[in-house]
């Protein structure tokens, strides 16, 4: 049987029990001075659970495909926690606090000087879920976030970007006899913007969803979003999908949905790249699909999309800014195939078409390719796994507009191949391998050349890593 999802309001977040006490220790050093430390400890004691981690993360210059050497940095820290009290059968209450710290510098690539930042960041985090009979459940959530981030211009001098988000959401769910299932709740957020005067913006939102059963292969899940934004007014995102199960191995889906994003507080405080004259943005999108299961060991999936977006939000230098209307439309198909008990392997193809806006060119500058490629195969057996994964992009030209330059990207369609191996040298001991990028492709995913800050588009390319291979291990005890 397979299960299609619609994207809809819904937010209920499951959080992963504890049912073991175990620790991790993993090591992983390799190529540009990597070098990655983690630690991980979870643990089960009466009605308490946990989950402690801590990793290190450090980084330094690295080589393209061409050998050209990109002066790089990075120093990050990334630490969570998690504690969850089970009161009864019926309800639980968890605390999840996350922290990202990270030191880091690069190459920008109108100015050789290499220029510094600093990111602190951190969520928690409280969620209480209770069951209130045996067809009603409720869900609490409360969160605070908070990201700082620094940045060094060109004149030597930092600007900042400060924002503080807090959260309240509450969700409840009926289960009517399987036939309907409702779920409806609200969400209130607030951010303040420090960076920018303590500037606050709030949201509030109301939905409900219904998904009824309402044959044994008919299911249709309609439901609505109210939004209340104090900087950009109401509106209303209506959205539905129904599903057809033609029997056990094949089954279809149609739907539609509406959306509104307002601005968020970088796109209009972000001390260097802010515009407080955003708009918010809002669409469409209708979209089909189709799975199949071909034989127990072979599954093909399909589906078509239309999208439609008003006052698209997106950067064009030197700010973000709405882009203007845009329309968009796709199709993919993926094929997974497990040819034995060891072997398994998948190919799968998307291909997008953009229409050019205002201020962008087909296929968003060319940064959204016409193709995708993504192939894999994976070898599980005995103490050994392997995995092997090729991505290849296909028609990415950049802008074919007036301001164009030639080579705008250094390669428009190219592959580039990963594998990973694992070895358990016992139950609590692995050692692995990665090679990223193994046939040293030269190529690019970000490119300035449009802004003709240089007059050699080559030196505006945002070069990818070449070839590079990491080595670790991971016990576990």
């Amino acid at each position: 049987m397979f299960n299609f999802i619609l994207q809809s309001t819904v937010i209920n977040i499951i959080t992963k029990k504890v049912d073991k006490n175990q620790s991790k220790i993993r090591l992983e050093s390799g190529s540009y001075g990597t070098e990655n430390y983690l630690f991980m400890n979870e643990g089960r004691a009466n009605s308490w659970s946990w989950r402690i981690s801590t990793q290190k993360d450090l980084l330094s210059d690295f080589k393209d495909g061409r050998g050209v050497t990109t002066p790089a940095a990075l120093n990050a820290n990334t630490n969570s926690f998690k504690l969850t009290k089970e009161f009864n059968a019926n309800s639980d209450l968890t605390f999840i606090y996350d922290t990202y710290k990270a030191d880091y510098k690069f190459k920008s690539l109108w100015d050789n000087r290499l220029k510094k930042g600093t990111s602190d960041n951190y969520t928690a985090k409280l969620i209480y879920n209770t069951r209130l009979g045996d067809t009603l459940t409720n869900q609490l959530i409360l969160s605070r976030n908070r990201y700082d981030d620094q940045y060094q211009q060109e004149s030597g001098s930092y600007y900042m970007t400060q924002v503080e988000t807090t959260k309240i959401s509450d969700q409840l769910t009926k289960n009517f006899k399987d036939i309907h299932i409702v779920t409806g709740g609200f969400e209130f957020t607030e951010d303040k913007v420090i960076s920018f005067a303590n500037k606050k913006l709030t949201n509030r939102a109301f939905y409900i969803q219904d998904q009824w059963n309402m044959t044994k292969r008919w299911k249709l899940t309609s439901g609505i979003r109210h939004d209340d934004n104090s900087g950009f007014g109401t509106h209303d995102s209506p959205s539905v999908n129904l599903g057809y199960q033609f029997g056990k191995n094949t089954n279809m889906y149609a739907g539609y949905s509406e959306y509104f994003i307002p601005p968020s507080p970088t796109n209009l405080y972000s001390a260097k790249y802010g515009n407080p004259n955003i708009k918010p943005e809002s669409g469409h999108t209708s979209e089909m699909g189709i799975n199949h299961r071909v034989d127990d060991t072979m599954v093909v999936s399909a589906h078509v999309f239309k999208r439609y977006s008003k006052d698209r939000i997106g950067y064009v230098a030197p700010r973000y800014t709405n882009v203007g209307d845009e329309k968009a439309n796709g199709w993919d198909i993926q094929l997974k195939k497990q040819f034995s008990d060891a072997w398994s392997g998948y190919v799968g193809y998307t291909h997008t078409n953009v229409d050019a806006t205002a201020q962008r060119a087909t296929n968003v500058d060319g940064y959204i390719p016409k193709g995708a490629w993504n192939i894999g195969a994976d070898y599980s057996k005995g103490k050994w796994d392997v995995s092997l994964v090729g991505k290849g992009i296909i028609d990415r030209p950049g802008p074919l507009t007036a301001d164009a330059v030639s080579n705008f990207f250094p390669a428009t369609t190219y592959w580039v191949w990963d594998i990973g191996m694992n070895y358990h040298v016992k139950k609590d001991v692995k050692v692995f391998l990665k090679v990223n990028n193994i046939f040293d492709k030269f190529y690019a995913e970000q490119s300035n050349a449009r802004y003709n800050w240089s007059t050699t588009p080559n030196e505006q390319w945002w070069s990818a890593p070449g070839r590079n291979i990491r080595i670790g291990v991971e016990y576990s005890f």
